[in-house]
């Protein structure tokens, strides 16, 4: 039980770690909703595992891919057309 805990725990900090930097990039670009942004960074093997278990990345406002291992690019649209 304790493992799970902290592995939820763990999940939780890589959605805000994410989240964050899709936030701040909408922020600096002025992207507003309908245009797509991207941002990329470096997972650790534990961070890479503990992102395939987080449903939310699933939906259709999102879109990813590992590059060279660990690198992951994420993509995130607030509104589909």
């Amino acid at each position: 039980e304790k493992d799970m805990e902290e592995f939820n725990l763990k999940k939780e900090n890589l959605m805000k770690k994410i989240d964050g930097l899709i936030d701040r990039k909408i922020l600096n670009t002025g992207k507003m909703g309908t245009e797509e942004v991207t941002i990329t960074l470096i997972l650790t093997d534990e961070e890479k595992e503990i992102f395939y278990d987080i449903k939310k990345y699933e939906k259709e406002n999102y879109w990813w891919e590992f590059i060279d291992g660990n690198n992951l690019r994420i993509s995130y649209v607030e509104d589909i057309e």
